[in-house]
C-alpha cells in the first residue's frame, strides 16, 4: 500500500507540473493578443495651389463684325448727324477684349463744340498683350479704322474726333497707397476734319498715323519703354 501511495503522489506532481504555464510564454502570448493594429497616419496636407494668373494674350481678340451704318444724308440736321456719328463710332468697337471685357464701356459722346460744329469723343478698351509695343500697335490699328469710318460717314458738321485707349496701368492710390492696376486712358489722339481730308484712307495700313494725328496723351511708362525698344 505504501508503494502505491508514493506512486500516486508522484503522478499527481507530474500532472500539476504539466498543467502549469511558463510566465515567459504567457507574457509573449498576451503581447501578441493585445498588440494593436498600426494607426493609420494621414499624409501631410499639401499646400494649396497658387491662384492661377492669366498670362497676357499673344494676339488681339478676333475683331467682331462691324455692323453697317448709313452715312449722313446731304443737308442732314445736327441731331441726325449726331445720331449717325454715334452709331458709326459705336459700330467700330463691337465685341470683347482678350480679357473678355466689352470693347466699348460707354457709348460714343457726340457734342456741340464751342467753336462750332460737332466733336466726337470715344473711350475704348484695348487688348492686354505681352509688350507695350504690341499694345500700342493694336491701339494704332483700332484708332485708324475708327477715324476712317467716322470721317467717312460724310457728316458735314463734324469738326474733330478724340479717341482714347484704356489699358491696365500702374497708378498710386493716395500718397501712401499701394500701387493698383486699373484700366485708365494710356493713349489719346485727336484728328480734325481738315487733316482727315488729306489722308488716303484706302491705303491707311501703309501710313504711320503717329505722324498724322495729334497725340494728346501717352502713358509715361509706355513712352519710356517705346523709346528704349525703338517703337512709337
Amino acid at each position: 500500500m505504501r508503494g502505491i501511495f508514493f506512486v500516486t503522489i508522484a503522478l499527481s506532481a507530474l500532472v500539476v507540473a504539466g498543467c502549469g504555464s511558463d510566465p515567459t510564454d504567457e507574457a509573449a502570448d498576451a503581447g501578441a493578443a493585445t498588440e494593436s493594429a498600426p494607426v493609420a497616419v494621414s499624409a501631410p496636407a499639401t499646400e494649396s495651389s497658387p491662384t492661377a494668373v492669366s498670362a497676357p494674350a499673344t494676339e488681339s481678340a478676333p475683331a467682331a463684325p462691324v455692323p453697317e451704318t448709313a452715312p449722313c444724308a446731304p443737308g442732314a440736321s445736327i441731331e441726325d448727324q449726331k445720331a449717325t456719328l454715334a452709331a458709326t463710332a459705336n459700330a467700330q468697337f463691337q465685341g470683347n477684349t482678350t480679357e473678355n471685357l466689352p470693347r466699348l464701356p460707354y457709348g460714343a459722346d457726340v457734342r456741340d463744340h464751342r467753336q462750332g460744329g460737332l466733336w466726337v469723343v470715344i473711350e475704348f478698351r484695348g487688348d492686354e498683350l505681352k509688350t507695350v509695343a504690341e499694345k500700342k500697335a493694336a491701339l494704332d490699328r483700332q484708332m485708324a479704322d475708327a477715324y476712317a469710318a467716322i470721317f467717312g460717314a460724310g457728316c458735314e458738321d463734324l469738326k474733330w474726333v478724340d479717341l482714347a485707349g484704356l489699358q491696365k496701368a500702374i497708378v498710386k492710390v493716395g500718397m501712401m497707397g499701394d500701387p493698383a492696376m486699373p484700366q485708365v486712358p494710356v493713349f489719346k489722339t485727336r484728328m480734325t476734319a481738315e487733316e482727315a481730308k488729306e489722308i488716303d484712307w484706302d491705303n491707311r495700313d501703309s501710313l504711320d498715323f503717329n505722324d498724322i494725328w495729334k497725340t494728346l496723351l501717352l502713358n509715361p511708362r509706355w513712352r519710356q519703354e517705346l523709346e528704349e525698344t525703338g517703337g512709337n
